[in-house]
């Protein structure tokens, strides 16, 4: 992908998506930069992504369809990343953590399962965590619905 020199803030959403790798021999690098370094380099461009930087469209992973994020680059192009490459691993692994600690809980015997998963529920950035991914589940679930692409099941 030719994103050189691009700048994006670190809070922007194009990182929830597109932090390297973004495929298999993927060459980008992330690093910090200063505003003041930012300044003195007039080949660096700084973007702030809005919604209508992306698009969504559905990729066949596995036999399973799923909803997935491009980003369009400024020549209008998208960029895509390959399967199993569209996620920040540094802002998931708490949420990945919570599931695998529920999904031993379910082949525990029932009170150890009880502890485990009450105990999992009282970590506040696990539960961050957890919260933002469900929620970020239920709004592609709602764009997917609204787009008319699929139907509820009781309908």
């Amino acid at each position: 992908m030719e994103k050189r020199n691009s700048v994006y803030p670190v809070d922007d959403p194009f990182w929830d998506t597109f932090y390297p790798p973004n495929g298999w021999n993927c060459r980008c690098k992330v690093f910090a930069v200063k505003e003041r370094d930012l300044k003195e380099n007039a080949d660096w461009q700084l973007r702030k992504t809005t919604e209508e930087d992306y698009e969504q469209y559905v990729q066949n992973i596995g036999g399973i369809d799923r909803i997935m994020t491009a980003y369009k680059l400024p020549d209008g192009r998208l960029f895509r990343t390959d399967a199993g490459f569209n996620y920040n691993p540094g802002k998931s692994y708490l949420a990945n953590l919570g599931q695998t600690m529920l999904e031993k809980g379910v082949n525990a015997p029932p009170r150890v399962a009880a502890v485990a998963i009450n105990e999992t529920f009282k970590n506040a950035k696990l539960m961050t965590a957890f919260k933002n991914d469900f929620k970020n589940i239920v709004q592609e679930v709602k764009k997917t619905l609204d787009s008319g692409k699929s139907t509820p099941q009781n309908k």
